[in-house]
């Protein structure tokens, strides 16, 4: 199994979230509900599911991983109260 650092992680997750701005339009171009994106992450879900190989699957699980992203950058992060307690 290939292990990767957050930092690797984190970069690729910026370069699909560019992606898929490229391909979708940026957030200020498009306005999806927090439903919607939770819609689009679904699909993209089956899309791991389905996946016929590991790395078609690892793939399709960056683009969820991206989609999520891309919700909380529109509607902002909301802290587990455990982790605000702790500042």
């Amino acid at each position: 199994m290939r292990r990767s650092d957050q930092l690797t992680i984190f970069d690729e997750i910026v370069l699909e979230r560019e992606w898929q701005d490229t391909k979708y339009g940026s957030l200020d171009e498009r306005n999806p509900t927090v439903k919607e994106w939770l819609d689009i992450m679904h699909s993209e879900l089956l899309e791991v599911y389905f996946a016929k190989t590991e790395n078609k699957r690892m793939e399709e699980l960056l683009q969820v991983v991206a989609v999520g992203v891309a919700c909380l950058e529109q509607y902002g992060v909301v802290r587990r109260p455990e982790l605000a307690e702790r500042e």
